[in-house]
């Protein structure tokens, strides 16, 4: 069993990696769950948007369409 990662290696992995892959970095988040994957998702989001935040923010309104009502 892999050691565990703390929330600022993940989100500072992961968001330097969304300025390269964004799509890659956000597929990783979909691994993780609960508010660890809110958490990085959020970093990423963050990076992904300093360089293109129109994508960042298509992907986001798709997202939250596409997720189901609670």
């Amino acid at each position: 069993m892999p050691p565990p990662v703390a929330p600022e290696l993940y989100s500072a992995v992961l968001g330097r990696m969304a300025e390269v892959d964004p799509a890659g970095a956000v597929r990783e988040t979909e691994k993780l769950s609960g508010p660890l994957r809110d958490e990085v998702r959020i970093a990423v989001i963050s990076s992904w948007a300093k360089r293109n935040p129109r994508a960042a923010w298509q992907w986001y309104l798709g997202a939250w369409a596409a997720a189901p009502e609670p």
